[in-house]
């Protein structure tokens, strides 16, 4: 299989996963994005010439853990609260008129009597996903809930839990390795680099 068509299966396959799943593409296309943003500070700190061998060798470990555990937490949150948010649709706690009002139809009405289903909204085994009478208006109102729920735990992982957990991560290694090059709890900042050539700078003055 030549890349020409290993790229069109690839898309064929993503379009028909997230064509009728809009939070996961939310979710997927954000985590991706994590995943290149952290691929280029990695490849920062490896291409800057600035940053000795040693220092590099402890940064690029630390960065690399850093975006697992960036990435994971990001996904499993996220995940986790449209996957609930699906829950409360498919079991009919969260609803609106419109599928009520389908639910109602003689297709409807038919379907849940050929297939002997007896739908109790509210109920936890209740799953009005499977219904096709009434897809055209459940599929909607479900991949707008999931990916409206998906968007607080986008803002909870990435900036409450993350860091709290990684700034932990960071205590606990600094206090395994006291005589030890100590973490670095921030990342190397372009003003950092510029404070160190002024110095370097002012000492061949004094010379």
């Amino acid at each position: 299989m030549n890349p020409g068509q290993m790229w069109n299966k690839l898309r064929n396959k993503a379009f028909d996963k997230f064509s009728t799943n809009q939070s996961g593409m939310l979710i997927w296309t954000a985590a991706i994005g994590w995943m290149l943003s952290s691929a280029a500070q990695i490849g920062a700190i490896v291409a800057n010439d600035k940053i000795d061998r040693d220092e590099k060798e402890f940064l690029v470990p630390q960065e690399i853990a850093d975006a697992i555990v960036n990435i994971l937490l990001f996904i499993g949150i996220t995940t986790s609260l449209s996957r609930f948010a699906g829950k409360l649709v498919s079991t009919g706690k969260l609803t609106n008129t419109k599928i009520l009002n389908a639910l109602k139809e003689p297709s409807a009405l038919r379907e849940l009597e050929a297939k002997k289903l007896n739908i109790e909204l509210g109920k936890f085994s209740t799953n009005l996903g499977e219904i096709e009478a009434i897809r055209h208006v459940y599929k909607p109102f479900e991949n707008a809930v999931k990916s409206i729920a998906s968007l607080p735990g986008m803002i909870i992982s990435s900036n409450i839990i993350t860091p709290i957990i990684r700034n932990r991560a960071a205590f606990e290694l600094n206090e395994m390795n006291k005589n030890q090059k100590p973490v670095l709890m921030a990342r190397p900042r372009m003003v950092d680099f510029q404070k160190n050539s002024i110095l370097q700078f002012s000492s061949r003055m004094r010379v």
